[in-house]
Order: C-alpha cells, then sequence, then structure tokens
C-alpha cells in the first residue's frame, strides 16, 4: 500500500485507467486499487510488484512522481 504526490492534479480517469493495469515489460500488470486522496495524491493498493511500477505508472500516464 502506498500513498502517492504527483506534480500536477490526478483527475479520475487516470486513477481509474491506472487501477486496470498497463502494459510493462511486454506482459499487462495486475488490475490494482487506486483511490484519489487530494488534488495531487493517491492511494495505490498493489497486487503484484513489478519494478518501479507506481512511478512507470503514472509517468506513462503524463505525471512525474514526486514522493512515493
Amino acid at each position: 500500500e502506498y500513498e502517492v504526490t504527483v506534480d500536477r492534479p490526478i483527475d479520475q480517469a487516470t486513477c481509474k485507467k491506472i487501477a486496470e493495469g498497463f502494459m510493462m515489460d511486454g506482459s499487462m500488470t495486475k488490475p490494482l486499487v487506486c483511490k484519489k486522496v487530494a488534488s495531487t495524491r493517491a492511494q495505490v493498493i498493489l497486487t503484484e510488484g513489478k519494478n518501479r511500477q507506481i512511478r512507470r505508472m503514472f509517468q506513462q500516464s503524463g505525471y512525474t512522481v514526486k514522493e512515493l
């Protein structure tokens, strides 16, 4: 379970997209839980832990992770 702070406000569509999973290292990540906690913060609960998974998912969505 992680709390992520990013460089700009997170919208609900982005959280939903991240929760569904991403293509990473040639395979899809498992679905996870992503809840918006504040304007630039989200709570992420992983069901698997790929290398730098949270940072890479937010980066693919156009965000820079400031704190994890």
